[in-house]
């Protein structure tokens, strides 16, 4: 293998791969070289949680947002539709991060994370191809040794320094003539044409000139090897080398460093191997714009496989079941500790390098420690999937940026809220509530959400859309049945403080005001079976007090208003019953606690409480507290073991309820 360190060296490693293409070599694995980075999964409701600083991340990177398995988490959202967050170190963008104590902005990346290696043509000259048998890389360009450092011990007297020839030029030339030595990388002749050796009197010449103006460089270890023979394509390449040296020493000092016997012996050696020069010449200008049109096209369709399995030990204690507000207890609360995993696989696919297509197949047999077991939904848990292990749609979605600052995602489910704008919690809660403030999950399930970044310090972002099962109804649709419209507006004044705004507009013949986390008054305040819309209002903030710390906090009001009359235990309520809820939460997260990767986290708060009901039998009287805390261990980069606590203290914000506990141990694999 031999190097040229001429003026425009990237003419010489492009020649290389013109020849090889030319003879049918390996000089057209640049489209076998097109790596696409992994995806974080699953991509809507499995967060991963990145580093400790606050993020921007711009959506033409949604081609190149990838999380680390090192940093990667996970938390399947509970009804509430939201995704998480996922972290980058840089400023704020529109980037949702996958979860961590950064602040982000949209989740380019929790999803879209393919890319296109940028490298695949910077490193021609050293990835272009490799020898079938006992082939080495060819050296880059900035590995060759100038003359100057050569040792003298390995410059014999026959040999010269026009031996160091581009790699690729000379695998092409040599091999074709069975020329090709073990460990040494030479290039194949096109055509069959003798060697210039040592004792010749051009190859002396030119090796004369070579180690007067160092216009050839040798080997990284300080070596020439110049006793070998050339092809008179290797000679020509290096003749072209000399004559583009002593033309720059002209051009800058007047001719004085050039004497006249040197010039005669170039035009005799040019007049020698003319034919060759001019070929290399035509060569070096079609591969050139072969280049061009590669790295113009360089992307290829590629489909990545990436899953997340889990098994969790869960188990809790408590005296009764919870009843709602005003009622009484009455059925001992029995919790066995259970054994039960969940599985996700998603198929994620990118045409241009910077979408993503989503499928997700889901299945599960994890008891979410909701109201069918505890008697409140205040209990849930973020990770519970219970369908009897029966594989399922997790998720259906196409992602592509809008412009530059811009993300817009679109499907028939897991298309969330907080897919694509961030909920500013730098915690990854095991909680359902402690995940995210529950506005995000009025506009859970399919539809069309997108966000765009205005500016280093404003975003805003809008999603509209309803459950899978009413936007495929013919009779119920997109406008006709369950509808959520959200939007949010992102305000990071600091790469430290980040603050949302979020306003809700919901609608659903069968509601649920809380994502399955609050009092059952707080869900549904007229019954399950009323017609009903609301208005949502939410203010977020995050602020990161160091690297490793940063807190998060939220609260939300709620209004909704009977849309027809109905009827809850042979009470009558009329059309227009207006009720109130409100909640809030505060997180904290400390970053790489124990080993770096980790995460030890704490959420305290109060669940969706219904505060005022014109129909006043379902009121909440009494306030319930959220507290939870976990520590999420990084055993490996692709391993997660996460012990937690969540307490529940009069839940159903009645008093006179026991106060409930759940414990977990949970291990998480990501692949």
């Amino acid at each position: 293998m031999k190097k040229i360190n001429c003026a425009s060296p990237l003419n010489w490693i492009i020649l290389g791969v013109n020849l090889a293409i030319a003879s049918g070599g390996q000089g057209n694995a640049i489209a076998q070289n097109m790596p696409a980075n992994e995806i974080p999964f699953p991509a809507t409701e499995i967060i991963n949680d990145g580093a400790a600083p606050l993020v921007t991340k711009g959506e033409t990177e949604v081609a190149k947002e990838t999380q680390t398995p090192s940093v990667a988490s996970e938390k399947v959202a509970m009804g509430n539709g939201d995704s998480g967050d996922k972290q980058k170190n840089g400023k704020w963008g529109m980037e949702t991060s996958e979860h961590s104590p950064a602040l982000v902005t949209s989740n380019l990346s929790s999803t879209a994370s393919f890319s296109t290696s940028q490298e695949t043509f910077s490193e021609l000259n050293s990835s272009i191809a490799l020898d079938v048998e006992n082939g080495s890389p060819p050296l880059p360009i900035n590995q060759v040794t100038p003359v100057s450092e050569l040792q003298l011990s390995d410059v014999k007297p026959t040999e010269t320094n026009s031996q160091n020839l581009d790699s690729s030029l000379e695998k092409e030339i040599d091999a074709e003539d069975g020329l090709i030595e073990p460990g040494m990388e030479q290039i194949t002749s096109v055509s069959q044409l003798s060697d210039v050796r040592p004792t010749d009197w051009a190859y002396q010449a030119l090796a004369t000139l070579v180690q007067r103006y160092g216009c050839i460089a040798g080997y990284p270890d300080g070596t020439y090897r110049g006793n070998r023979a050339m092809t008179r394509y290797e000679f020509a390449a290096g003749l072209n080398a000399c004559l583009n040296r002593i033309s720059e020493i002209i051009a800058g000092s007047t001719g004085s460093g050039v004497n006249t016997g040197d010039l005669d012996t170039l035009r005799k050696l040019q007049a020698e191997f003319t034919t060759e020069l001019s070929t290399l010449q035509a060569k070096t200008d079609s591969l050139e714009e072969r280049i061009a049109f590669q790295e113009n096209h360089q992307f290829s369709t590629t489909t990545t496989l990436s899953g997340l399995v889990e098994m969790s030990l869960i188990g809790g204690f408590g005296d009764q079941k919870a009843v709602p507000s005003g009622q009484s207890p009455s059925q001992d609360l029995e919790l066995n500790t259970v054994l039960a995993g969940l599985s996700f696989i998603s198929f994620n696919t990118s045409f241009t390098g910077r979408d993503l297509l989503n499928v997700t197949k889901a299945a599960g047999g994890v008891n979410g420690f909701g109201s069918p077991v505890t008697g409140t939904d205040m209990t849930a848990l973020a990770f519970g999937l219970d369908n009897d292990n029966d594989i399922f749609e997790g998720g259906i979605f196409y992602r592509f940026p809008l412009g530059d600052k811009g993300v817009v995602q679109v499907g028939t489910s897991g298309v969330s809220a907080g897919s694509v704008m961030p909920s500013l919690n730098p915690v990854i809660s095991i909680s359902a509530f402690g995940g995210s403030s529950p506005i995000y999950g009025l506009a859970g399930g399919g539809g069309i959400a997108m966000n765009y970044r205005f500016s280093e310090k404003l975003a805003a972002g809008f999603k509209y859309g309803g459950d899978t099962g009413s936007i495929a109804n013919p009779l119920s649709g997109l406008f006709n049945g369950q509808y959520g419209a959200f939007t949010q507006v992102t305000f990071t004044p600091s790469t430290n403080l980040g603050i949302a705004l979020n306003y809700a507009r919901y609608y659903s013949k069968s509601p649920n005001l809380t994502g399955f986390t609050g009092s059952q008054f707080a869900q549904t305040p007229f019954g399950n079976n009323a017609p009903t819309s609301a208005n949502a209002f939410s203010l977020q903030s995050q602020f990161r007090f160091a690297t490793s710390f940063s807190m998060g906090a939220w609260v939300e009001y709620i209004h909704a208003k009977a849309e027809s009359s109905y009827s809850v235990n042979s009470a009558i309520g009329t059309k227009g019953d207006e009720a109130e809820s409100w909640n809030w939460a505060i997180t904290a997260a400390f970053q790489d606690v124990g080993k770096r990767g980790s995460q030890l986290g704490f959420v305290f708060g109060m669940p969706p409480k219904s505060t005022d009901n014109d129909f006043s039998s379902r009121e909440d009287q009494d306030t319930s507290y959220h507290i939870e805390a976990f520590y999420r261990y990084r055993y490996s980069d692709r391993i997660f073991i996460t012990p937690s606590l969540l307490l529940i203290t009069n839940p159903e914000h009645n008093n006179n309820n026991n106060d409930i506990w759940i414990v977990s141990l949970r291990t998480s694999f990501i692949f």
